[in-house]
């Protein structure tokens, strides 16, 4: 085990993510109990079948605004493994790194197991899980689970475990000890994972409690984490974004096929990226097409062009131009210049803010 930093941090912190439910973490990275009793021992890490061992009580460190724990190196099946734990203030899970490098000259491969126990025991139901039906499946990405006892006046939060981002890496197969109904246990699983000379593969994995429970707010959670919101990558290295084996080096959170960093629009499907006034802000999220601070409702309403910011083309934009729709000056047929004394149509508008 590495040596602490001086000036090391405790490994045990209490942390409350952005919706105010608590991850009491442990010396091993796992988290204990969670809100109520949500645990019983969970986000644990295994190589090779051999527990991360953990660090001391004051032995670790602290990154991104003090909102991620980083737990120190063990060496573990010939690897340096170490693990990162961050809980956000603006969104409501808490996020892991699993990190293992490979400090020799040849290849080594591994079992690399992510999960643990839950708190509701006996009554766990599993709820859903990505292909839509109700059995925890090694392809499925994420997995719903909650405490299913209806006498319960206290029953444990639903949760949302997940695992991937529905893009298996190329050199590993899935397999798991599944979540079942009754069973409160359950892990997922990475075979034959070849970490090369010198190099360093990142499993990330991702948490939500909902509740008092709640089924759908669950599924909700586990479809938007496992697409990859922002929030999800937040304070991530670029070597840590191209480390990592289970999840792309960025989200695509609203599905379009364009990643979330590139994206003009990242919570709006605009797979063209269309953006009419060049604002950087994509056409399907812009409020003001032309960028003349009429929005696009208003001047549909008062009958401009949204996309063009001098619908008449007399050099006055529509916010500044009293008749937007005449041009300001006209010509005669002998082709004198003469002023437009009043307009035709005035219109009313109001302006964005």
């Amino acid at each position: 085990m590495t040596a602490p930093a001086a000036g090391a941090a405790s490994c045990e912190p209490v942390l409350f993510d952005g919706e105010g439910w608590e991850w009491d973490l442990e010396t091993d990275g796992g988290v204990s109990d969670g809100t109520g009793d949500a645990f019983d021992g969970y986000a644990n890490l295994e190589v090779d079948g051999a527990p991360y061992p953990g660090a001391g009580l004051d032995a670790c460190g602290r990154e991104d605004g003090d909102r991620e724990v980083t737990y120190p190196n063990a060496t573990m099946s010939g690897l340096n493994v170490s693990r990162k734990v961050y809980v956000p203030t603006d969104d409501g899970f808490a996020r892991w790194l699993d990190i293992l490098n490979n400090p020799s000259g040849s290849p080594i491969t591994v079992t690399v197991s992510f999960g643990g126990n839950l708190g509701s025991d006996g009554d766990t139901r599993v709820r859903a899980t990505e292909d839509g039906d109700t059995t925890d499946e090694p392809s499925d990405a994420w997995v719903v689970t909650d405490d299913g006892d209806p006498d319960n006046e206290l029953e444990d939060p639903s949760l949302s475990h997940i695992f991937d981002a529905s893009i298996p890496a190329p050199d590993e197969s899935d397999a798991n000890d599944p979540f079942a109904t009754t069973d409160d246990t359950g892990e997922r699983d990475y075979t034959t994972v070849t970490v090369p000379a010198g190099g360093t593969f990142i499993f990330m994995h991702s948490v939500a409690q909902n509740g008092p429970p709640s089924t759908q707010e669950a599924i909700d959670d586990a479809v938007r984490i496992s697409r990859g919101p922002e929030t999800l990558y937040s304070g991530l290295s670029e070597d840590e974004r191209s480390q990592l084996r289970n999840f792309p080096a960025d989200g695509d959170v609203d599905v379009d096929g364009v990643t979330n960093r590139s994206d003009n629009c990242v919570r709006t499907a605009n797979a063209d990226q269309a953006d009419n006034d060049a604002d950087v802000q994509g056409d399907a999220c812009d409020a003001d097409d032309d960028n003349d601070t009429l929005t696009d409702e208003v001047e549909v309403a008062i009958g401009t062009d949204p996309r063009n910011a001098d619908t008449d083309g007399d050099s006055v934009r529509d916010d500044a131009d009293q008749c937007p729709r005449e041009p300001a000056i006209r010509r005669t047929g002998a082709g004198r210049r003469i002023g437009r004394r009043r307009c035709r149509s005035r219109v009313r508008r109001r302006t964005r803010g």
